[in-house]
């Protein structure tokens, strides 16, 4: 997958969408779909981007032109009670909350 620097987001004329992904308790990173390719957010220092909340995540990227954002929670509860483990080839359904957000 393509990253891309925390820094550089204000430069883009036009971000499609952010996904803001949550993870255990508290831990959100964000993927951002710019001219129709995918790309993981990374700190300056080209580190992993991850934050504690989804707040943090929509106040770092303030200054970028987004158009869409979306928070995502994809949940093990099936594998958790023994139950199919969701194929995404197959459906795109399963334990997965995709919540749109107000980001301006």
């Amino acid at each position: 997958m393509l990253t891309i620097a925390l820094n550089t987001l204000p430069f883009i004329d036009s971000i499609e969408n952010v996904e803001i992904h949550s993870f255990d308790a508290s831990v959100y990173t964000a993927r951002l779909f710019i001219d129709g390719l995918e790309y993981r957010l990374t700190e300056n220092n080209q580190k992993p981007y991850k934050r504690r909340s989804a707040g943090q995540i929509k106040k770092d990227l303030k200054e970028a032109n987004i158009k869409h954002m979306d928070l995502v929670h994809s949940s093990a509860y099936d594998e958790m009670v023994g139950q199919p483990v969701f194929n995404k080839a197959v459906t795109d359904f399963g334990n997965t909350i995709r919540v749109s957000l107000d980001f301006k």
